[in-house]
């Protein structure tokens, strides 16, 4: 497939850029309380994001390497639906799911003891304190491990 001269491309992509601006600029100012109002301008929004993108990637001839169109991702999801619906479920329902259920029953049978036991607030409460003091980034590593 070859690519379009980008010197034509630039200024289509200016004029449907100001129309897209234009058109939810509209869209965002109408009132919230109607259907269009309330999801027309992030809808057209999220349209005019993957015409751009499909006309970039096409039109400049960008490696599929580097960013693939939206077309072709949308060709790869279909071609690999089976194998991702696979890992879907032996990701998230069989790891995902159970460790939220295992990790939330868990919190809560310790901080309903942390709560009840003096011993267990002496010890444990201090530890928390400090443990909520240090970013999510900084923890997350010594956790996993």
């Amino acid at each position: 497939m070859s690519a379009i001269n980008p010197l034509w491309l630039i200024p289509a992509l200016l004029v449907l850029l100001w129309i897209a601006a234009f058109s939810v600029r509209k869209l965002a100012a109408l009132d919230e309380q109607s259907l269009v109002g309330k999801f027309g301008a992030p809808l057209l929004f999220g349209i005019w994001v993957l015409v751009f993108w499909e006309l970039i990637t096409q039109g400049f001839g960008v490696p599929r390497v580097l960013l693939p169109a939206p077309s072709l991702i949308g060709q790869a999801l279909l071609a690999g639906w089976g194998v991702l619906a696979g890992d879907f479920v032996q990701t998230v329902l069989h790891s995902v799911l159970i460790g939220l259920a295992l990790g939330c029953t868990l919190g809560f049978i310790v901080g309903v003891l942390i709560d009840r036991s003096p011993f267990l607030q002496r010890g444990l409460l201090p530890l928390a304190a400090l443990a909520s003091t240090v970013p999510l980034v900084g923890i997350a590593p010594i956790m996993v491990m």
